[in-house]
């Protein structure tokens, strides 16, 4: 029951997201200009293909987990149907009440597919988590910034922006890694593969 609600939830934000930046095209809705629409279109759909990619890249290694799939994707769905409907402009704590939940949400994955990679302590897994929310939202930032001297006027990047991501980002994805390492047991797919577990025996 559980995996066909997250299969449903992948599916929801999947095809949603396509639609949506298809949509913001075609219909050229006025609270989108300056948001760098174009761009999104072309790269945000990249998200889809990160978690079938790394199961394919590596399969020995690294197990696909519908699950993560869902968390990856889920935060751009978020990002693009707040900016449909103007949810930016008309409510004011919204981009970092988003920030936190995107990162938690992005840091869920990450310590889901890295648990089942290879053994970790729980206090492993919430620095990983949480340096990997770091890293990704110092990488937004600077993204950001190259977007908006590209000519994007409607992002109102501010220092105070900046440092208030910053840290909502990097808090969300302690507590999503957290959540998963203390609060969410391993299922049996999710261990490690048994080729980490033969050497760990050996050893």
């Amino acid at each position: 029951m559980v995996d066909r609600l997250w299969r449903l939830a992948l599916h929801v934000v999947r095809w949603g997201l396509v639609a949506m930046l298809v949509g913001g095209l075609i219909a050229d809705l006025e609270r989108l200009d300056g948001k760098g629409w174009l761009v999104r279109t072309l790269t945000f759909p990249l998200c889809i293909a990160v978690a079938p990619l790394l199961s394919r890249w590596s399969r020995r290694r690294i197990a696909y987990y519908t699950a993560a799939d869902a968390c990856i994707v889920t935060p751009f769905f978020l990002d693009i149907g707040g900016n449909m409907l103007g949810l930016y402009e008309s409510v004011e704590l919204f981009d970092d009440i988003l920030h936190l939940a995107n990162w938690l949400l992005l840091a869920v994955a990450f310590t889901l597919i890295l648990r089942g990679t290879r053994p970790a302590t729980r206090l492993g897994l919430v620095a990983s988590g949480g340096g990997f929310g770091a890293f990704l939202i110092v990488l937004w930032e600077l993204l950001e910034y190259v977007v908006a001297k590209t000519g994007t006027s409607r992002l109102f990047l501010t220092y105070e922006d900046t440092v208030v991501d910053l840290a909502l980002s990097t808090g969300g994805a302690v507590a999503g890694a957290a959540v998963v390492a203390f609060l969410v047991r391993p299922r049996h797919s999710e261990r490690p593969w048994p080729a980490a577990g033969r050497s760990s025996a050996a050893a």
